[in-house]
């Protein structure tokens, strides 16, 4: 009985210190906020680290250039024209017709300086502008000073996209490799531009127009993203066919033009020959694996992002109009539920990559998780904040504290990436000059190239065979073979 009364004593005395010290920790974030932050708000901040973050990218894009499966692609397309090789290309190997002929056509006007650079900034002001789209369509959300302030909605789409580009799992192969972007990164901005479409309150034939065009992208280009959106739009018509028929009637026009669209893609003899280098198994192998392969996604990859995505989170709720009070019991449920539906999205979109290839999904794919996290753990702080027994709100001053540090860390990413990058596009156009130079030798030995940054690197391996190399050597037209030179540091 004595050691209860003293475990009670005990608790409560460090409980009290617990409180206290939040309550020192609340006073002291206040008055440096008084001092020091509080004299910019949050808008100015944002503003200041997209400027920051914009300057970044066009740093990359300037640096980058074309790796691995672009060589091929630049090859066929020279060898069949663009039509033609989409055409081959589905009949034989790839049958995502509509990124194929996005890559194929890019690829046939990499001859000029700045194509690629051309390109990149082209995704990025999409990809602002699908943002952009998404938050009018839910404006109401905001606080009512932003609500109907297009310059400061398109800022914080701008400051959305900056999050998820640190958050993607791998920026270099998600971002700035042709290939890739085509297909998967171009797939997620054409999801923006449909749940904008689909959400807003217009009817007339132009935004059914939109709706297809996104649509049948998406179902032709990303099939893992496909089937998610099949699953996902069907179960939202079902909600939304009896409370709203205009959105029910949208959300219908997509699900029909992705499963068109997917279904020309899955049916290509292309996917046939693809899916015989994989090993058959059966649905209820997969659904077990499955797991297994959901949990390293979970808690292999998923960490490495969550610093960026609490980094962003912090300041990126602040912009958001707090319009109601909810009890815990209201928090926790909503908590359930959503952890819920995130690991079931996570479980079905992992789940035909599963069923084909008895692996994790490749990095560059996921970035449909990255987002859904970051959403998740917006999601959750904006509850947290809303509960009215919640002692200590959140201050403004820790939203002002971590966008400080986001410019800082976009600012120290801007001053080493540009050396690190131009260092390595130096380097790379080096390369491709000595490989042009000796053409006519039998094989060529080449350099290491440095690290790439936060770009996708084009480097090639000790073995000529590997298809590395041998993509290279057709991209460039030639018959020497080319391998990596060993030097003390390789």
């Amino acid at each position: 009985m004595i050691n209860a009364i003293d475990d009670y004593f005990k608790f409560n005395k460090l409980k009290k210190l617990h409180t206290d010290f939040c309550i020192l920790a609340y006073n002291t974030i206040n008055k440096f906020q008084m001092r020091i932050i509080d004299k910019i708000d949050v808008k100015t901040l944002i503003i200041i680290s997209n400027v920051i973050f914009i300057l970044l990218y066009v740093v990359l894009a300037s640096n980058n250039r074309i790796a691995h499966d672009d060589y091929y692609s630049i090859y066929i397309v020279n060898k069949l024209g663009v039509i033609d090789s989409v055409i081959y290309q589905y009949n034989n190997w790839c049958t995502r017709y509509v990124s194929v002929f996005l890559s194929f056509t890019l690829s046939s006007l990499l001859k000029y300086k700045f194509t690629l650079f051309i390109y990149n900034i082209l995704l990025l002001k999409l990809f602002a502008i699908s943002v952009y789209y998404s938050l009018n369509a839910c404006k109401a959300l905001f606080k009512e000073s932003s609500r109907n302030d297009k310059l400061q909605i398109l800022n914080y789409s701008v400051f959305f996209v900056s999050a998820i580009f640190y958050a993607s799992f791998n920026i270099g192969e998600t971002w700035f490799w042709l290939s890739s972007t085509s297909t998967y990164l171009l797939s997620v901005i054409m999801l923006f531009f449909a749940f904008s479409f689909i959400i807003n309150k217009k009817e007339n034939m132009a935004n059914k127009i939109y709706i297809t065009l996104v649509s049948v992208f998406i179902g032709g280009s990303n099939g893992t993203l496909s089937l998610l959106l099949l699953l996902v739009l069907f179960i939202l018509f079902l909600l939304y066919k009896q409370k709203n028929k205009l959105i029910a009637n949208k959300l219908l026009l997509s699900f029909v033009c992705i499963l068109i669209s997917f279904l020309i893609l899955y049916s290509g003899n292309g996917n046939n020959i693809r899916s015989g280098s994989f090993d058959s198994i059966s649905v209820l192998d997969s659904f077990i694996l499955n797991i297994k392969t959901t949990a390293i996604i979970l808690f292999m990859r998923v960490p490495n992002i969550l610093i960026y995505i609490l980094l962003f989170i912090i300041p990126t709720f602040h912009i958001f109009g707090n319009t109601q009070n909810i009890t815990k019991s209201t928090f926790i449920k909503r908590f359930l539920v959503s952890t819920s539906v995130l690991l079931s999205l996570i479980f079905v979109f992992q789940f035909p990559i599963t069923y084909k290839t008895q692996d994790v999904a490749a990095i560059r794919t996921l970035l449909p998780i990255s987002i859904l996290f970051f959403l998740y753990g917006l999601y959750l702080i904006y509850n947290i904040y809303q509960i009215e027994s919640f002692r200590l709100r959140i201050p403004k001053a820790f939203a002002q504290l971590f966008l400080v540090c986001i410019i800082l860390f976009n600012f120290w990413n801007l001053q080493t990436q540009y050396k690190v990058t131009k260092n390595y596009a130096s380097k790379y156009d080096e390369r491709i000059e000595t490989i042009k130079k000796l053409s006519h030798m039998d094989t060529i030995a080449l350099i290491p190239l440095p690290s790439s940054g936060f770009l996708y690197s084009s480097e090639i391996t000790f073995d000529a065979n590997h298809f590395s190399n041998k993509q290279i050597k057709v991209g460039l037209q030639i018959k020497s073979e080319l391998i990596l030179k060993k030097t003390k540091h390789t």
